[in-house]
């Protein structure tokens, strides 16, 4: 069922819902999945436009005197339905095939972890759906005026119905032609992800653990909760964990993160105070085959590195790309963004929190190996890692200069001329030693 709901362009979900979990908890998993899918906003538009050409219908001799109302003509509301029809399958068919080239030019430019934020455009799923539901609207209707369903006074107010649903084409075609302009660029990617990736790190930050509390280091005796299967934890239902923790008055300790790999005997949580309740807090945890923006922070960074990565390649050999790549990466680990000391809203549950060095590891570490014979890339990596010292104290900044020592270590072995070791050296005294100011982000602007 799941794997249903999340559509052919969705990364699949193996992992069933319990049938033990919540009745509500199963019904907001299924209709989150479905909200996702490309398929729901098609469907829900074609149901609103079924709807509407059977409501017209039902105006059928509630209007006594019809002299003043004008006379549409069957042959010229038909008329508008068939150009209605006949455009919108065309266009229907075109945007899903431009919708694939986008899905295809993104996975070969930038990288296959990327199209899912393609397929989250909100623009292109509008307007496919918009365009489906138009075809639709006006198939029904045509078979409707065939029959002799709609008297005089419907077939005014379908007349009006039909010219509203043409302007709102007309809108929706030009943002649609706009929307092609960039969509499956990779600057379009690159911006794509550079948003997706902030909200969920600001997110992070506010709130590091969920509103929940730390984590022991060893959690005490209870009934584990454990994975059943290999893949990645794509989502955690906070909320669904905390109701399962105050209906049966017991303490949850979560200990895995979004983003983390788990294996069958892998343990999710463990639930202290208890015997049951196993199958409700499984069904929290989304395990699929692919991780999610929302709530890993680390995902977006990951996605960065890799589209520099793909730049770097021999085939490719554009390290323009790479440096951007590292510049965005670096714009959002030093959002000035404070962070905030997090409300503790879920008592009930303990989190483990997530290691600075992740991010800083995920954003940079491999691009410092792959990157480390081209003397730009090594360059802007000291620059960049300088900056996030400078801007983030505490555990993040330990992090970057370590990785910034990484990154010189390779540079060193891997670059042949004596001038562009020199180069990446200087960069890293520079940044790491307070020779330049960390503050100056001249370099990480595009």
């Amino acid at each position: 069922m799941r794997g249903l709901l999340a559509g052919p362009y969705h990364c699949r979900v193996s992992k069933a819902i319990d049938d033990t979990a919540p009745f509500s908890m199963r019904a907001r998993r299924l209709m989150a999945d479905a909200r996702e899918s490309l398929w729901f906003r098609p469907v829900l538009g074609a149901c609103l436009a079924t709807v509407t050409v059977l409501t017209v219908g039902l105006l059928n001799g509630v209007v006594a005197d019809t002299s003043g109302i004008p006379d549409i003509d069957v042959s010229t509301l038909d008329s508008l339905l068939t150009v209605i029809a006949s455009s919108m399958l065309a266009v229907s068919t075109f945007s899903l095939s431009i919708m694939v080239s986008a899905f295809a030019s993104t996975s070969s430019s930038a990288t296959p972890r990327a199209t899912d934020l393609v397929m989250r455009d909100d623009t292109t799923r509008t307007a496919i759906a918009s365009f489906v539901s138009a075809f639709i609207f006006a198939i029904i209707a045509k078979v409707a005026l065939g029959v002799g369903y709609y008297d005089v006074a419907s077939r005014f107010v379908m007349f009006i119905a039909t010219a509203l649903v043409l302007a709102y084409l007309v809108v929706i075609l030009i943002r649609w032609v706009q929307t092609l302009s960039t969509l499956g660029r990779l600057a379009n990617t690159f911006e794509r992800t550079e948003s997706a990736t902030t909200a969920t790190v600001r997110a992070h930050r506010h709130d590091p653990l969920f509103g929940a509390l730390p984590a022991p280091e060893e959690p005490p005796p209870g009934v584990r909760v454990v994975a059943g299967e290999v893949g990645y934890v794509a989502d955690i239902d906070v909320s669904g964990l905390d109701r399962v923790a105050t209906s049966r008055d017991v303490r949850i300790h979560v200990r895995v993160r979004p983003g983390a790999l788990v294996a069958p005997s892998t343990v999710l949580a463990v639930i202290e105070g208890a015997t049951d309740g196993v199958g409700a807090a499984r069904s929290a945890f989304t395990v699929a085959s692919e991780r999610r923006f929302t709530q890993d922070p680390r995902h977006g960074l990951t996605v960065l590195s890799e589209i520099g990565q793909r730049a770097l390649s021999p085939a490719v050999n554009d390290p323009g790309t790479a440096v951007r790549a590292i510049n965005i990466a670096t714009r959002i680990l030093v959002d000035p963004v404070e962070d905030r000391t997090p409300l503790v809203q879920r008592p009930r549950l303990t989190m483990v929190p997530l290691d600075p060095a992740e991010l800083v590891q995920a954003a940079y570490a491999p691009m410092s190996r792959d990157g480390a014979g081209t003397v730009e890339v090594a360059v802007a990596l000291q620059i960049a890692l300088g900056a996030v010292a400078g801007h983030r104290p505490g555990a993040l900044a330990d992090a970057a200069r370590r990785q910034a020592e990484t990154a010189l270590d390779y540079a060193l072995r891997e670059l042949p001329l004596e001038g562009e070791r020199a180069q990446v050296q200087t960069a890293f005294d520079d940044w790491h030693t307070g020779a330049v100011d960390a503050g100056m982000l001249g370099p990480l602007r595009p």
